[in-house]
């Protein structure tokens, strides 16, 4: 009997570019007819300060990190970052969310059907994007971390473990302020680990 979630596939990953290809439309066209000068030039000028010469954190006021500046100033190397490109960046940058998404539940539900479900559902109510944040890519970066953690947890593989925590550096990189809730939950998880599950054979003690 042919399983029902290798059968359909192509269906799962036709449906995710769809999510893609709208979230893209969508967020493009909105930071086309509703840009929000006062976030947006904010960045911009980040950018072009920093392209001229400026100093991070000296003569640059970074309220969130400099990941996104360093980033878009290379990008500006070979595509001009301006109010409208800042957008279409952004755009891609959220619309990738939807396949990460998609993984992560597909390895935590093991069911195809459920986790493209539960995607929808995330779809349909935060189609797209409205504000080109360093949130954007701070969430990339940690639902990549995500998926990579969960893939280590059975491979306990040492390349992974190392690419996954520069991951999760570049996931605080980004977005600086939100390193605080990150240790937070690293305290609550080795507590967890330590008191309830003593006998499990756990990567990170291998190591250490």
């Amino acid at each position: 009997m042919i399983n029902i979630d290798k059968k359909y596939d192509f269906v799962y990953y036709l449906i995710l570019v769809v999510f893609f290809a709208v979230s893209f439309f969508f967020s493009k066209q909105y930071s086309i007819f509703n840009t929000d000068f006062i976030h947006w030039s904010f960045i911009l000028e980040q950018v072009v300060s920093y392209l001229n010469g400026n100093q991070l954190y000296k003569d640059i006021f970074l309220q969130y990190g400099e990941g996104q500046i360093v980033f878009l100033s290379l990008i500006d190397r070979f595509y001009k970052i301006d109010i409208y490109t800042l957008g279409i960046i952004s755009s891609i940058v959220f619309s990738l969310k939807f396949f990460l998404v998609f993984q992560i539940l597909k390895k935590i539900i093991t069911s195809k059907v459920l986790a493209l479900i539960c995607t929808s559902l995330i779809f349909f109510s935060i189609t797209y994007s409205q504000i080109p944040w360093p949130d954007l890519y701070s969430g990339l970066f940690l639902l990549i971390f995500f998926y990579l953690f969960i893939i280590n947890f059975e491979k306990q593989n040492l390349f992974i473990t190392i690419f996954s925590s520069f991951i999760f550096f570049l996931t605080i990189y980004f977005r600086n302020t939100y390193v605080l809730n990150f240790i937070l939950s690293f305290i609550v998880y080795f507590f967890y680990e330590t008191l309830f599950i003593k006998k499990r054979n756990i990567y990170i003690y291998k190591i250490f």
